[in-house]
């Protein structure tokens, strides 16, 4: 993973990118912004993710910035949106607004730290980057990364909800058909994420926890009424049965971007109650 700013500016760095670049870095954002701000995902101790947390704001602004150039270019968009649904905001404020504020990261405009990021970029394109960089540029300088590392946030917040998802429309059907919940079969105390998953849904999630089912721009919402039991014949073997209450639209959470998460199994963290936030979109549309 990387984030390249060859200049200080996100707006300069994404014109002279080449378009291969280009358009990785639009998943890279996303892949950053994931590890930093949704609970175990990715690598959440990689350098480049230690050099962002912290300053998410300007890690969206500089998506954006890749995202419009992109754009400019005349290629579809495919992650403007996404990138922009991590903000804590109303609109994500722009690289200038950052500056404005004096919010931006700072190790923004260390020349070490550009200049190694140039270096990196010719080593990996020269045809296309000489143009753009030093003539006595070096192709061989390692990259420079920001110290010291802000740690991850450990204090987690109460759970509101657990979140499974559905593989196939299939699998969903027979969810709501049947009244169920089920999760793939894996070992439970083998320290993997999908042991860490298991775990979760046959330990941690509780009678009467509320559960939402992922579907397209919607959210089933249910309580899980029995413990979990093992259901040997089928393809996801543990099974929990749901009284299913309705359904949610996911922009009535508080941050609809956890839903980002493509996890399985997870635990949906600093939201109210789903059941309130159901009731009271219920009552907005009798009304």
């Amino acid at each position: 993973m990387q984030t390249f700013l060859p200049y200080a500016s996100f707006e300069e760095s994404a014109r002279c990118l080449d378009s291969l670049r280009l358009g990785k870095q639009r998943v890279e954002v996303l892949q950053i912004l994931r590890a930093s701000m949704l609970e175990d995902y990715g690598w959440q101790t990689h350098p480049v993710v230690c050099m962002w947390r912290g300053h998410e704001d300007a890690l969206i602004a500089y998506g954006l910035a890749i995202s419009d150039e992109w754009i400019r270019r005349g290629h579809r968009d495919t992650c403007l949106a996404q990138i922009a649904e991590f903000s804590t905001h109303r609109r994500p404020p722009t690289e200038r607004e950052l500056i404005e504020r004096g919010a931006m990261p700072p190790w923004l405009g260390d020349e070490a730290l550009h200049r190694s990021h140039r270096s990196a970029l010719l080593r990996k394109h020269r045809d296309h980057y000489a143009p753009f960089f030093e003539r006595d540029l070096p192709d061989d300088l390692p990259y420079v990364w920001p110290v010291p590392c802000a740690a991850p946030d450990t204090a987690r917040e109460p759970i509101a909800a657990w979140v499974l998802r559905a593989e196939t429309r299939a699998m969903l059907g027979r969810f709501v058909r049947d009244g169920v919940v089920a999760l793939p079969d894996a070992d439970a105390h083998s320290g993997t994420k999908s042991a860490r998953m298991t775990r979760a849904f046959v330990e941690d999630a509780k009678i009467g926890d509320v559960i939402l089912v992922p579907d397209e721009a919607r959210l089933l919402v249910g309580e899980i009424t029995s413990d979990a039991r093992h259901e040997r014949r089928r393809r996801r073997p543990h099974v929990r049965d749901v009284r299913w209450l309705g359904e949610l639209d996911r922009r009535a959470l508080r941050r609809p971007v956890r839903l980002q998460d493509p996890s399985l199994f997870f635990a949906l963290r600093g939201e109210d109650d789903p059941r309130l936030a159901m009731t009271a979109s219920a009552s907005s549309a009798r009304v």
